[in-house]
């Protein structure tokens, strides 16, 4: 089984050229859990993305279940983390939105991240998308007024935003247009007893007290308070 995903905080992300975050320790717990050995790889998304797409035995973290994605052949374990959905603003910025056709009507630009399945369903309802290969370059963007609204989550931003050295009071919430699930997925042609293999491997971790311990230790680290549910994943309280 090859492992791939983004650097996308808190989820995923590189400490000292080592793959770290919150979903990171589920994919790992449950390594040991599967018996598998394979190093994290933290790539662009949109690459990650790509092999996840053309190659069988890939597990690819955290991602939204679509019906593309379902086409795809792609299987879904978890959920793992279930966000708010948002557009932020910059403070002060005269931009207001309470549906997709006043996007469109208003003709604003979103930043979004390359090959995320939220470009597409912006861009599918014919709203301007700005791709980007990471969430910190949007947040320069949006900062500078380059965009005029970010697409991100309340898990992501306040992570992404720090990176930047930027306080999650410079940004304001425009509009949450969704509050949705995301997953580990694994490729299509994977065989039904590694998916099964994985499978079970969650459900005996949940019946530990792995991620009672994970939020509480990723509340600390983040000063975000974090709980756990099997019908939810993480989410911010």
């Amino acid at each position: 089984m090859r492992i791939v995903t983004n650097e996308a905080p808190p989820a995923a992300f590189t400490v000292d050229g080592k793959a770290s975050g919150m979903v990171t320790d589920i994919v790992q717990a449950l390594q040991k859990e599967v018996g598998s050995i394979a190093k994290v790889e933290i790539l662009p998304w949109a690459r990650a993305y790509q092999i996840a797409k053309s190659s069988p035995d890939v597990l690819i973290y955290t991602a939204g279940k679509t019906q593309d994605r379902i086409d795809l052949g792609f299987t879904f374990i978890g959920p793992v983390f279930t966000r708010q959905q948002i557009l932020y603003r910059k403070k002060g910025a005269a931009v207001s939105v309470s549906s997709v056709e006043e996007l469109k009507a208003k003709k604003y630009t979103l930043g979004v991240l390359h090959d995320d399945w939220r470009s597409k369903y912006f861009s599918d309802q014919g709203v301007a998308v700005d791709e980007v290969n990471d969430h910190p370059a949007n947040v320069r963007k949006l900062m500078a007024g380059r965009i005029d609204l970010w697409v991100s989550s309340d898990i992501e931003a306040p992570a992404n935003l720090k990176k930047e050295n930027i306080n999650m009071a410079e940004v304001e919430v425009a509009y949450v247009y969704m509050v949705s699930p995301s997953y580990l997925m694994l490729s299509k042609g994977t065989s039904p007893e590694t998916i099964a293999h994985w499978s079970k491997a969650l459900t005996r971790l949940q019946a530990t007290d792995f991620f009672k311990s994970a939020a509480k230790k990723w509340s600390e680290q983040l000063g975000q308070q974090f709980d756990y549910a099997p019908d939810k994943g993480f989410f911010a309280k």
